[in-house]
């Protein structure tokens, strides 16, 4: 204690020098935290622009490929424990190494085969709901005059269930096997299997089929079969499938995935002929996702009788079949079992690399018929340009789902790609003029105007005052093309009328390589 000082004395001083030393501490560390986040501003730099601001553009700088246009990292790992900030171990000031260039997109254009993530047959042909087949059995010629040319017309093909013994002249089925249809078999003389012996029912299943193949031509196989009046006993079904893939047996709508393909069962029509029951039958196949064959006897013009199909209801079910042509795939009862047959056994493989190759591979009845296959890709921001087979098409941001169609045993080339701006029209849209006007009012660049909200642009980097398009696809009179990503030359197209906002682009141009030391040329 000092001379002249009383207790009381040094307990007032100790008490004002403690709220001034507290405030002095609070001064200090409002300071270390102002540093801190200059800090970090100076390291990351603001929303939209370059973390490296002397690095030059490079084409992931002018896509949408980074991480929805804020720098051009990649989004961060979270595959790896979690590791708090305060236990990381300090930085070495001492490090002479320049900080790392931003990461790449999310996806690797040197291997597209980063963004997908499965491949997987569809259920049914195109990637539709439910299959259908249009089978006509007892050789009738009424088959050949009415019922095929009906379906001709509406793109469809049907099944013919011939009983060889009663064919007189083959030149009529000739002719619907030359048109697509496909020739069934339904047995050499129509006699029901209950009757038969096993040895019996293979002689008829085998003289009916030798008779077709002998006959026709261009057909390769016989692979369907129909029962004589649906009856099958039991040892038939095994000698069925000596002789074809698929049979059909019973009355219902069969299941994507029958559990014995030669017990096929049909929804048959007889009198009173219900169109309202048909198109049910077929609405329960779409709800279902299951596989429609709907079969008939003879097609009449006039009066109706027990096996006799009026024309008028005909047609207007072929009408409504037609009308579902995006829920229902139709086609015969043999292409439709192969399908399933393929979508069973089926396999792939992926070559990696900028060549990459889907390869599927599938068993089946060994024709050239394609397989439809969804690849699920990686979800991206950005729009992307998807080529399979050497056809592209350009994918919205967010898009994960591509059918294509894919031949078993043959190659097809995937090339995945960021997104270019899209293609320009010759005549530019009310839309289009609305924007170019504003555009020019308010002295921005036009190529934003017409691009802006396509999310094809987005990305560049902040004082940047114009944008640079990779590539926009020719359509005549239009053409755009950036000879460098530095340097820019254009030709407007023709049609659009606005010679302001051409002037206005020169003058911007060149103000911006002026402010940057170079040549507007």
């Amino acid at each position: 204690m000092s001379c002249g000082q009383s207790p009381s004395d040094m307990r007032m001083r100790s008490a004002s020098s403690t709220p001034r030393s507290l405030l002095l501490a609070l001064r200090r560390a409002a300071g270390i935290l102002a540093l801190l986040m200059i800090g970090a501003a100076l390291s990351f730099g603001p929303v939209g622009c370059d973390h490296s601001p002397s690095r030059p553009l490079t084409t992931n700088d002018l896509t949408d490929g980074s991480d929805d246009g804020v720098g051009g990292g990649s989004p961060p790992d979270t595959s790896g424990p979690h590791v708090d900030p305060g236990d990381a171990p300090p930085a070495d000031s001492t490090s002479s190494e320049p900080p790392s260039p931003p990461a790449d997109p999310v996806w690797s254009e040197d291997d597209p085969l980063d963004r997908i993530l499965s491949v997987a047959p569809t259920l049914w042909y195109g990637g539709r709901a439910a299959a259908c087949s249009f089978a006509f059995d007892d050789t009738r010629m009424s088959h050949y005059y009415r019922a095929a040319p009906e379906l001709e017309q509406r793109g469809f093909r049907g099944t013919f269930n011939l009983i060889t013994s009663h064919v007189t002249d083959w030149q009529p089925w000739q002719e619907l096997v030359d048109h697509g249809h496909e020739i069934a078999n339904h047995t050499r003389d129509h006699i029901y299997f209950d009757q038969l012996s096993p040895e019996g029912m293979e002689d008829q299943i085998r003289l009916g089929k030798r008779d077709i193949m002998e006959h026709l031509t261009g057909i390769g196989d016989v692979p369907s079969f129909t029962y004589p009046g649906g009856i099958c006993p039991p040892g038939a079904a095994s000698i069925v499938a000596r002789y074809h893939v698929s049979a059909r047996v019973g009355q219902g709508v069969a299941s994507a995935d029958p559990a014995d393909l030669t017990q096929l069962p049909g929804c048959g029509y007889y009198v009173p002929y219900l169109l309202w029951k048909m198109n049910q039958n077929l609405d329960s196949a779409i709800a279902t996702g299951g596989w429609y064959i709907g079969y008939f006897h003879n097609i009449v013009e006039g009066g109706v009788a027990y096996l006799d199909c009026p024309l008028s209801v005909f047609r207007a079910h072929l009408d409504y079949a037609k009308s579902r042509s995006e829920a229902v795939w139709v086609a015969p009862q043999g292409e439709v079992a192969d399908y399933i047959l393929r979508r069973r056994s089926f396999r792939y493989r992926l070559t990696p690399g900028p060549d990459a190759e889907l390869i599927v591979e599938a068993d089946g009845s060994g024709s050239a018929r394609a397989l439809t296959v969804e690849l699920t890709l990686r979800p991206v921001d950005a729009a992307v340009r998807l080529t399979l087979n050497g056809e592209s098409r350009i994918l919205p941001p967010g898009q994960t789902r591509v059918l294509v169609d894919v031949v078993p045993g043959r190659s097809c080339p995937i090339k995945i790609e960021s997104a270019v701006t899209p293609t320009l029209a010759g005549s530019p849209s009310p839309a289009r003029e609305q924007r170019l006007s504003a555009c020019a009012d308010e002295g921005q660049n036009p190529d934003w105007a017409l691009n802006s909200g396509h999310g094809a642009l987005r990305g560049l980097r902040a004082g940047l005052h114009r944008l640079w398009p990779l590539e926009i696809a020719s359509t005549g009179r239009s053409q755009i093309t950036a000879l460098s990503t530095q340097r820019y030359n254009a030709t407007w197209p023709l049609s659009v009328p606005h010679e302001e906002i051409r002037a206005g682009e020169a003058s911007r141009t060149n103000s911006w390589h002026s402010e940057q030391g170079g040549s507007s040329t």
